[in-house]
């Protein structure tokens, strides 16, 4: 089962539901299926959904770990939040602090 959401032309938002312990392996054969017919992708991986609310916030997680992966690692197509907390926690520093760190070259 699949909710699809049309973005912007030639962007798609797909919600799938995974079955339980597979995640990963569901998600390299999506990938396989979508290079070999073509398409430019990114898969992102959220947290564990059983409610609105859960899936409110899988998908932001899904989304934010697309964002932060292709800045970590660009080349690959599969990225999951449950790999990237340490990213997640630094992208949530307010952006003047994270200036005043950048300035002492940390």
């Amino acid at each position: 089962q699949a909710l699809v959401a049309s973005l912007a032309t030639n962007k798609f938002t797909v919600l799938y539901r995974l079955q339980e312990n597979s995640t990963n392996q569901q998600c390299e054969q999506l990938a396989k299926l979508l290079t070999d017919n073509k398409f430019q992708f990114k898969i992102g991986i959220g947290s564990e959904a059983q409610t609105i609310i859960e899936l409110k916030n899988s998908l932001y997680q899904a989304w934010k770990s697309i964002e932060l992966g292709k800045i970590v690692n660009p080349l690959i197509q599969i990225y999951s939040i449950e790999n990237l907390h340490l990213e997640n926690l630094i992208s949530m520093i307010p952006t003047a602090i994270q200036k005043n760190y950048k300035s002492c070259g940390i």
